[in-house]
């Protein structure tokens, strides 16, 4: 995720934390909501997009998916948040 798409990101997380109404539609259909925020996710019209939340007690890890063996791994294959530190 570019530098971009991540700032996209964040405004519409902090938006959804203020708008209960967009976290719902956020859930129900994440496609859709992320294309209103201009962000785009190759391949996307072909993949399901799952929202997965974090609880106050719970962190979900993200593994990706793993390219095929003609591919090599990119170091830069996801966004890990700043909580990281």
């Amino acid at each position: 995720m570019n530098e971009e798409m991540q700032l996209k990101y964040a405004k519409l997380i902090a938006a959804a934390w203020m708008d209960e109404q967009l976290l719902n539609r956020l859930r129900q259909e994440p496609a859709a909501v992320l294309a209103e925020y201009g962000i785009t996710i190759p391949g996307a019209e072909h993949k399901r997009i799952v929202l997965v939340e974090d609880t106050s007690d719970t962190i979900h890890l993200l593994l990706p998916y793993k390219p095929d063996h003609e591919q090599k791994p990119s170091h830069d294959l996801c966004c890990m948040p700043n909580t990281l530190t």
